[in-house]
């Protein structure tokens, strides 16, 4: 091997290990990203019961 060889090569190696924390650190953010969609999923699902509950609520109030 000739030392363009060499280089190229440490290059190569380089460039995989970066390319494996990067697809680390895209598997956090989504990871995190689906986490937050969750949460804010669950708030708009609770909201609506509360809000459906207090319609009721109110509803039954307008009937009596």
């Amino acid at each position: 091997m000739n030392i363009r060889d060499d280089l190229f090569k440490e290059f190569q190696n380089k460039l995989n290990l970066r390319i494996v924390d990067m697809k680390d650190e895209i598997y956090l953010e989504m990871n995190n990203r689906f986490h937050h969609q969750t949460e804010i999923v669950d708030g708009i699902t609770k909201f609506l019961k509360t809000f459906q509950d207090t319609l009721k609520v109110v509803g039954e109030d307008v009937v009596r």
